[in-house]
């Protein structure tokens, strides 16, 4: 009825006319205040208050008190939904839907913070390129689902082996790429390899692709600023060290090196 109407109820005992319900055990008494709760003429929702401390009746008085309190807390609700969509909607602008992981716009934006973080405090920061061996034939052979289940299981791991504060993005189609700020390139050498066997590793159960089946991923590491000054640059050369590592035969991690390419 408060919601029909909009106009607040005060009832002194419940198990009187016009309700004539019976009470239940768990009140005290029979007496309570229903006020609405609006947002410009819009109803979203209702506040219920029962059990008067001293076991009184509801008064006019309380239901004034009460209709102060519900614009504030219809104001505070109302910023709170929003508050919600609005983080809901940024994760979804943000987040890969296929992974989990987040997609190629923020890693340029996260990027671009890296980098100009490590100008300013002079700390480096190492970027991997990673990608799935032999992705093609996968899909070839067993479907595009079946593809799907190789790219969420892949990004698992990263995410598994990874640090907290580093950023793990699909870059595009097989290809993902993780950022560690304040990590030197041979510091990083052992988070690599722990993607790399952890992929190796991974059976998949109950899935599209029989168990047996091997996955592994090939990684370029480099390092800003000692391997590039620039954003643009610092993604190609751990593009060239991720095409490095597939020349030498896959499954292996290779360290951008600028004699490695003469």
């Amino acid at each position: 009825m408060v919601v029909e109407k909009g106009n607040p109820v005060i009832v002194k005992d419940i198990e009187s006319e016009p309700f004539g319900r019976k009470n239940r055990s768990r009140y005290k008494t029979g007496s309570f205040v229903s006020i609405p709760l609006k947002v410009d003429s819009r109803m979203i929702g209702v506040i219920n208050i029962s059990d008067k401390i001293g076991g009184e009746v509801f008064s006019e008085e309380d239901m004034h008190l009460l209709f102060s309190f519900s614009y504030y807390a219809s104001v505070v609700l109302e910023r709170g939904t929003y508050y919600r969509m609005t983080k809901e909607l940024k994760t979804i602008a943000v987040t890969d839907s296929l992974t989990g992981v987040v997609n190629r716009r923020y890693f340029q934006e996260r990027l671009l913070e890296e980098v100009e973080r490590s100008r300013r405090y002079n700390e480096p920061f190492t970027l991997f390129m990673i990608d799935i061996d032999d992705f093609k034939v996968l899909n070839d052979r067993y479907g595009h689902l079946a593809g799907d289940e190789v790219l969420r299981k892949v990004a698992h791991v990263i995410r598994d082996v990874v640090r907290s504060i580093d950023v793990v993005a699909r870059f595009g189609g097989e290809e993902f790429t993780v950022i560690l700020p304040n990590t030197r390139k041979k510091a990083s050498i052992v988070t690599a390899e722990r993607i790399r066997t952890g992929v190796e590793l991974a059976r998949f159960m109950n899935g599209r692709i029989p168990p047996e089946e091997s996955l592994t991923v090939s990684i370029g590491i480099a390092e800003f600023p000692t391997d590039a000054s620039v954003i643009e640059d610092i993604i190609d050369k751990a593009d060239k060290a991720l095409y490095m590592a597939k020349a030498k035969g896959k499954n292996r991690i290779r360290e951008y090196s600028v004699n490695a390419y003469y």
